[in-house]
């Protein structure tokens, strides 16, 4: 059973890397990438505006440029890798893809920041 999870793990995880590294290879070669529609529909950048930037500028070795594409992401990155990490123990555990109650807490006080973030990155574009 602990075998079969791990496999299925394993199976997500480059399905996911391999998804990535195709996306970025396309933002790479053709400069084209998937356009936010909250941003063209309102000119306001949504919680999610410039993860790709930041993630090819990573890549690419330019932290600085990384950082002022979403610099809340950069910053926190350690903490979604951390609560992905716990998910994955407690799966691989028998204890399902939940997280325990202080896990929980804390992701929801870090939604609660990316939600604050955004509504301040966007401050500096209305005013």
């Amino acid at each position: 059973m602990k075998k079969e999870r791990i496999r299925r793990i394993l199976i997500r995880d480059i399905i996911v890397a391999a998804v990535l590294a195709v996306y970025g290879s396309i933002i790479s070669l053709t400069h084209w990438s998937i356009p936010c529609i909250v941003y063209q529909l309102t000119g306001l950048k949504c919680p999610g505006c410039g993860i790709s930037r930041m993630l090819l500028a990573m890549l690419h070795g330019d932290f600085r440029a990384a950082f002022s594409f979403h610099p809340f992401l950069f910053v926190t990155w350690p903490f979604i890798a951390y609560l992905i990490l716990r998910m994955d123990h407690r799966y691989m555990s028998g204890h399902g893809m939940t997280l325990k109650k202080a896990d929980t807490i804390l992701a929801c006080f870090y939604m609660i920041g990316l939600i604050i973030f955004t509504i301040w990155r966007n401050l500096f574009t209305i005013l």
